[in-house]
């Protein structure tokens, strides 16, 4: 807690917020909404995506403030912006960082937003994004060695799994909260919103 009062009280938003949830909930202070909603908005003010939306529940409850359903559905609406960056129309991103180093080492960057990804013991990247492609990319390139349109945004996550010596990778498509909200950015994008379950076998080596 001391360590979050330094901090807040240097105009850290994240720990301002925390500061916030830790009244709202009695976690190591007294319980105390009208504190929660005056740390939130502290927060809140320099844009905090969180406090933004905690702000919202507490209006919307009636918790350190008058419940007040037109100042929910405000705070709860700044929170929930979309919108990219100045300056580019690629959504999606693929970044490769060395853990030794802390730099880039390749990027792949695409309209679509990308969703989960997972890595092999083999050298590959595999994910997809909101349009429906799923991919695998060379880990140390980033080349995109294969790629599947599958028709609905993957929005589950993919996992590798071996069977009988054999290794498949699998991945689920269908609607979900993030991928419509990143829809939303790419207006020209509409894939389906069919729910599957997909399995491949990779290739068996020599």
């Amino acid at each position: 807690m001391r360590w979050y009062r330094v901090a807040a009280a240097q105009g850290h938003a994240s720990a301002q917020c925390n500061f916030g949830i830790r009244y709202a909930n009695g976690e190591g202070v007294p319980q105390d909404h009208a504190e929660a909603v005056r740390w939130y908005r502290l927060a809140a003010d320099q844009g905090d995506a969180r406090a933004l939306n905690n702000l919202g529940a507490m209006y919307g409850t009636g918790a350190g403030v008058p419940q007040d359903y037109v100042q929910a559905h405000m705070w709860a609406n700044l929170a929930a912006r979309f919108q990219l960056a100045p300056g580019t129309d690629q959504l999606g991103t693929v970044r490769a960082i060395s853990v030794e180093t802390g730099q880039t080492t390749w990027v792949h960057e695409q309209r679509s937003a990308t969703m989960s990804l997972v890595t092999t013991g083999g050298g590959l990247v595999f994910g997809g994004d909101v349009n429906g492609r799923f991919r695998a990319f060379d880990q140390e390139t980033g080349e995109v060695l294969w790629e599947i349109n599958l028709g609905s945004s993957v929005t589950g996550f993919p996992i590798s799994f071996a069977v009988d010596g054999r290794q498949y990778v699998a991945v689920s498509t269908g609607s979900a909260a993030t991928a419509s909200g990143f829809i939303r950015l790419t207006p020209e994008i509409r894939p389906s919103a069919g729910n599957n379950l997909f399995v491949f076998a990779l290739p068996v080596r020599d």
